[in-house]
Formats: C-alpha cells, sequence, structure tokens
C-alpha cells in the first residue's frame, strides 16, 4: 500500500521541480537594468558626413545638462561585441607582407631552419586570422591562407610536437571551411593528421547554424568562404568560432557577426539596410545614402541598436539650422522626436535635461507590444505533447481495467494464468511511463506558458483549486483501496490505484503554475544558485525519487 501511495506522489513531486529549475534558469539569465545608465550617441548622416561636427556638439551638450554617456571607443567595442563588426579591409601591404612571410616560412622548412620558419609562419597566420573574412573571399588566397596555416602543422610534426600539431590542424578546418590540403603542397604525414582531425570534427554534434536576412538569395560566407544562399541551414562546421557575412549587393562586403558553434542551434538574422548604413569604427554612427532614407530608417534602426545593447541610445542629426534628438531607451521605446537650437543657452540645457529624464527615470512612452516570447511557444507545444500523453494514460487504464476483469475469473491453476498475470504487470509499466511523461511533459510546458503571461492571476487561481480537487480525489481513491493479503495481483485494489496515479498525474500540471507563479522573478541573482535536478526510478516493488541542488 505505502509504494501506492507514493507513486503519485513521486510523479507530482519531479514535475515541480523540473519546472522550477527551468523557472530558476530563465531568472538567472536575466541582468536587470541599471538605472542610471550611460548614452550611447549615435549621429545619423546623409548625403554630407557631418559626424565628427555633430558628434562634438552632442557631447558638449549632454556634459551641460549633467548626462553621462559612453565614451566613442566603448560604444564601439559594445557594438562589435553585441551586434556585429565592420567588414576588415586589407591593403596590398599587408597582402604582400603576408605572401612574403609565406614563402620565407617555406625557404625555411626546406633547409630545416625550424625556428625561423615558425616565426615567418606565425607573422603571416597572425595576418591571416586577422583578415581571414576579406583573404578568404578569393579560392587563390584561400588556398594560401590553408597551406600558411598547415606549414605550421609541418613544423610542429618535424620537431615532434604532435599534440600542437593537431590542436594547428583543427585551427586551420575552422579558419578555411570546406578547403582541402592540397597532395602536391604538404606532405603526407600533414594530408593524415587533416583526415584525422576532419573525421573526429565530422563525429562532433554540433548544433545547426540558420542564416537569413529580410532579402531571399544574398550570399552567406563563413569566414569569408562562400556557403550559400539565405536562407540558409548547415550543420557541416564544427565546434568553434565564425564570422557569418551576408552580402546581398556582392559588390559590397557584408558586416561580421560572429557566433559561437556548440551542441545548441544558432540563428543569424540580418537586416540588409541595417547591416549597410551601421559603422562601428571610427565611432558608431547611421550613414544613409540620402536624408530621405534617413528619415524612413534611423528611428527603427536606432531602436535595433538600443536593444542589442540594452541601454538607451540618442539619435542626433542636424538639419535647416537645428539639432534634431530622438531618445530610444534599453528597450527600444523611442520618446517625441526634441528640436534644440545650435546656440547654446541655459534654455537649451534645460530643454535637454528634462527630455532626457524622463527615459533616464524609466518613463514608459510609446511602449510597443512586446513580440511572442519563444518560450511561451515552446511551452504551448509541450503541454499539448502532454496533454496526448495523459489523453493514452487514459485508454491504458481502461485496457488494464478490462484486463483485471478477465484476470479476475482465472483461478491459479487455469491455463494462461501466468501470461495474463504478466499482462497486467506490463500494463502497469506502460500506464507508469504515459502518465509520468505526460505530466512532466504538461507542467513543464504550463510553467513556461504561465511565466509570459501578462494576466495569470486567474489562470494560476483556478489551476490550483482544480489541482487540489483532482489531489483530493486521488487521496480518496488510495484510501478506498482494499488490502489483499496473500495475492500476487489484487485487482480491485489495483484498479482504485491506478485511478489514483492517473488523477495524481493530471493534478501535477494543475498545481506547477501556482508553484512556478510565486517563484519571484530578483529572487536568484547570479550563478551561486545551483540549478535543482531530479531522478525518478520507476521499480515494480518502489519508487525512487532523488533531488540534488537548491530549491527558492
Amino acid at each position: 500500500m505505502l509504494n501506492y501511495i507514493v507513486r503519485p506522489i513521486a510523479w507530482a513531486i519531479v514535475a515541480y521541480l523540473a519546472v522550477c529549475s527551468q523557472a530558476q534558469a530563465q531568472t538567472v539569465s536575466r541582468t536587470p537594468e541599471p538605472e542610471l545608465p550611460e548614452w550611447v550617441i549615435l549621429p545619423v548622416s546623409a548625403d554630407t558626413d557631418d559626424t565628427p561636427a555633430v558628434l562634438a556638439e552632442t557631447r558638449s551638450l549632454l556634459t551641460d545638462a549633467g548626462a553621462r554617456f559612453a565614451p566613442e571607443d566603448a560604444a564601439s567595442v559594445e557594438v562589435e561585441r553585441r551586434i556585429s563588426v565592420d567588414p576588415m579591409p586589407i591593403d596590398a601591404n599587408d597582402i604582400e607582407r603576408w605572401a612574403s612571410r609565406s614563402r620565407d616560412a617555406l625557404r625555411h622548412l626546406s633547409r630545416g631552419d625550424y625556428e625561423a620558419a615558425r616565426r615567418a609562419l606565425l607573422e603571416a597566420q597572425a595576418i591571416s586570422e586577422r583578415a581571414a573574412e576579406a583573404l578568404n573571399r578569393e579560392s587563390l588566397r584561400a588556398r594560401q591562407v590553408l597551406d600558411t596555416c598547415l606549414f605550421i602543422v609541418r613544423t610542429a610534426i618535424e620537431t615532434g610536437d604532435h599534440v600542437g600539431a593537431e590542436a594547428q590542424a583543427r585551427r586551420c578546418r575552422l579558419l578555411v571551411p570546406r578547403m582541402q590540403a592540397s597532395a602536391y603542397t604538404h606532405t603526407p604525414e600533414v594530408r593524415a593528421l587533416v583526415a584525422r582531425v576532419d573525421v573526429a570534427l565530422a563525429n562532433e554534434t554540433a548544433g545547426e547554424l540558420f542564416v537569413d536576412s529580410d532579402r531571399r538569395d544574398c550570399v552567406v560566407r563563413v569566414n569569408g568562404v562562400r556557403f550559400g544562399a539565405t536562407p540558409m541551414r548547415t550543420r557541416e562546421l564544427p565546434f568553434g568560432e565564425y564570422r557569418v557575412q551576408v552580402e546581398c549587393d556582392e559588390l559590397v562586403a557584408g558586416r561580421v557577426h560572429t557566433v559561437t558553434l556548440g551542441q545548441d542551434d544558432v540563428a543569424v538574422h540580418v537586416d540588409s539596410i541595417f547591416d549597410r548604413v551601421l559603422r562601428a569604427r571610427p565611432f558608431v554612427s547611421l550613414r544613409y545614402p540620402s536624408a530621405t532614407f534617413a528619415d524612413e530608417h534611423a528611428r527603427s534602426h536606432g531602436r535595433i541598436v538600443a536593444r542589442k545593447l540594452g541601454r538607451p541610445v540618442l539619435l542626433v542629426s542636424r538639419a535647416g539650422g537645428k539639432l534634431h534628438l530622438l531618445a530610444i531607451d534599453g528597450r527600444g521605446r523611442a520618446r517625441t522626436p526634441l528640436e534644440l537650437d545650435l546656440v547654446a543657452s541655459p534654455e537649451r540645457t534645460a530643454q535637454l535635461t528634462d527630455y532626457l529624464g524622463d527615459v533616464t527615470h524609466g518613463s514608459r512612452p510609446h511602449e510597443p507590444t512586446p513580440p511572442p516570447s519563444p518560450h511561451r511557444a515552446a511551452g504551448f507545444a509541450l503541454v499539448g505533447v502532454g496533454a496526448s500523453g495523459l489523453g493514452a494514460s487514459i485508454g491504458m487504464l481502461s485496457l488494464r481495467n478490462a484486463r483485471g476483469d478477465d484476470f479476475a475469473e482465472l483461478a491459479t491453476n487455469d491455463v494462461g494464468y501466468l501470461d495474463a498475470q504478466m499482462d497486467l504487470f506490463r500494463l502497469r509499466v506502460a500506464l507508469d511511463t504515459l502518465a509520468t511523461f505526460g505530466a512532466v511533459a504538461a507542467s513543464t510546458g504550463g510553467g513556461l506558458a504561465v511565466r509570459g503571461a501578462r494576466h495569470r492571476t486567474p489562470i494560476v487561481v483556478t489551476s490550483a483549486l482544480v489541482g487540489l480537487g483532482l489531489v483530493a480525489w486521488s487521496a480518496i481513491e488510495v484510501t478506498r483501496a482494499p488490502v489483499c493479503y496473500g495475492v500476487p495481483i489484487c485487482v480491485e485494489a489495483d484498479r482504485r490505484i491506478d485511478r489514483a496515479s492517473v488523477i495524481a498525474a493530471f493534478a501535477a500540471p494543475a498545481l506547477t503554475l501556482p508553484i512556478v507563479a510565486l517563484v519571484p522573478a530578483s529572487s536568484t541573482s547570479g550563478d551561486d544558485v545551483a540549478p535543482v535536478t531530479a531522478q525518478l526510478s520507476l521499480r515494480r516493488s518502489y519508487a525512487e525519487v532523488r533531488v540534488s541542488g537548491l530549491l527558492r
């Protein structure tokens, strides 16, 4: 009887812990927006490049108004880290120095002067890695980049550094994807090592890279190598960091989006117009081909920058003897534009102070409707899967009740008694599996869905009442189950306990919603919180639940 009581309770505990652990993981990843953030000045230019003058004027304005703003270098670094990098140009002098050092290294290798070869190769390799997306655009240069990299592998092999040779070979394969080592240039030992590395990389379970843009059939380059056209999906890239470019105009190099491929899928979506007008160096700015084009797109592009950086952005431009400002907070919410005279005055400073103060202290002008959360979509999908599992458990319960009625009519010495007994045991395992799967999936999905809902109080209250009612019903079924002695399978007791188990499985997702709703969003603040993990082991005679971590 104790086992019958523990079984439904164990399912409910596992379902609660799964959702609460997920809720903690979501909470830990949140970083609160600072109360007094630094403004990122984002000059908007069109036709003529008056950006330096506008930038200097805006810095002076913000200083007079007592507002903090990010230095140009810091803003550029943030844009490069969180958004994208300006395409790296490579001049003729760099190309000549790179080719010269590669030739010198090959000459040193042929003479057996490995130290001199290594110095020359490392210098050439530094140029290759800094401007790989520029060098790899042409097949001949991409071949030379790979050859230079593999010469370092050869140097390591011939000096006995086999571990370093393998590590360098992996770097070469990531640096120049899809290019193969030439049999006319590299030794058999180098080619054999590259082949082994290729096999090892192919066996790595890296996630999918998905690249898309607002325009179809734009060229996609990975580390400069042409990989396809948008929309593009590939799983051929191993673990590592890559530089992705999307080029809707093949004459213009696309901005570099740095991605790191691990076990999870990675998606890159590129707005071709935004990519074309954004600049990170020498300072962050938006440069449009015409004033009309700037008026049409600057506001939406400024909101993209603000959301990506997570800090307020001040769009500034100069036209008609006025300085035009548009303040956007870190969530992409824009205020009404402000026009200021170019002539400094106390009134102008007071105007700007009031204008920026509203945004800094958290007002919510023109708040856009938030986009649908992918967590909620996944949650609803999991609820559907869990509901299917719970529905299947009801069908399995009906089947087991029917087989139990047939079994009750058999005597222990009847032919087929043992087969019928084993059949009932197998049906119990199937019933337990379906109920557990349905309860955990529906609980996890419900937790994901309810955390993103705005008006969730009625849902949570109703769910709690339904869950408590189901738990009470399950407990009544357990207490009404008869106690049988000396009988391997007591049909009437099993019928009650199985019904109680299915009811408890339905109660688990209903009770999970109020638990998730009660977990405060600020209760976890960093990496010092260990995630909750739970393991469930089901046996014929007992159920075991193991819990580790901290539940808050």
